[in-house]
């Protein structure tokens, strides 16, 4: 029988995480909350998770990278990685939204709370400058995406949803007392966790390919939503 094997690459936050899946079986994963500065652990950590899941790089059918958005340095640091190693080892490749990813937590964090009591999710990384990156979602579909937006403002937009909803992600802790203030008994927080995040840039990479195929280096690029400080200062 032939497997398949995908290594899953997250640097879309502060915490990297790396994953080895076997199909859709977990054989390893490995983290570092190293604030950021993944340049120089991402070889060793996927050295480690390789090692763990006793496989070594020749065995990777598909890198699966998540392109953000996310911290500008943390990005290019994965991107560039997964597209290194996807053009020297000829590996297939394919990206995935980290939104998505961090959606795609909830089916393993809902403490038993159905679709239909909670329809809506909302996914927030901190974006700096007091704004988070955001997605509103309803079940699997994306209802508004790829927000660059003041939190006060996020919060208005769910006020307008008819149902309650799901938060998750780091920019729930950065403005939790906002959440309570202005949105009470419609929302429910979740804590997503970062060690998980590659094994769902994983799955999820693995479920594109299978339907759309080799996305190809070319298209695997940072989404970066905003300019960076330094391009904003120009």
């Amino acid at each position: 029988m032939n497997y398949m094997y995908t290594l899953g690459i997250d640097t879309a936050t502060s915490q990297m995480s790396i994953a080895l899946l076997k199909d859709e079986t977990i054989l390893s994963t490995a983290e570092s909350n190293d604030n950021g500065h993944h340049s120089s652990n991402i070889m060793a950590l996927i050295s480690k998770v390789l090692d763990q899941g006793e496989a070594d790089k020749s065995q990777i059918n598909l890198i699966s990278v998540d392109t953000g958005p996310g911290p500008f340095t943390s990005l290019r640091v994965g991107v560039a990685t997964a597209r290194g190693m996807a053009q020297f080892g000829r590996h297939p490749i394919v990206f995935v939204h980290s939104l998505e990813v961090l959606k795609e937590s909830v089916s393993g964090n809902s403490n038993g709370d159905s679709a239909e009591s909670y329809p809506y999710t909302v996914p927030m990384i901190d974006a700096r400058r007091k704004r988070v990156f955001g997605a509103i979602y309803k079940g699997d579909k994306l209802v508004e995406g790829n927000l660059d937006i003041e939190p006060q403002h996020l919060a208005d937009k769910i006020k307008k949803l008819r149902g309650r909803v799901i938060l998750l992600g780091n920019g729930t802790q950065l403005y939790h007392d906002l959440w309570i203030r202005e949105l009470g008994h419609q929302i429910r927080i979740l804590q997503s966790d970062p060690s998980s995040q590659a094994v769902h840039t994983a799955r999820l990479g693995r479920l594109s390919f299978l339907k759309h195929g080799d996305m190809g280096v070319h298209r695997i690029l940072p989404n970066y939503v905003r300019k960076s400080d330094a391009d904003a200062s120009l």
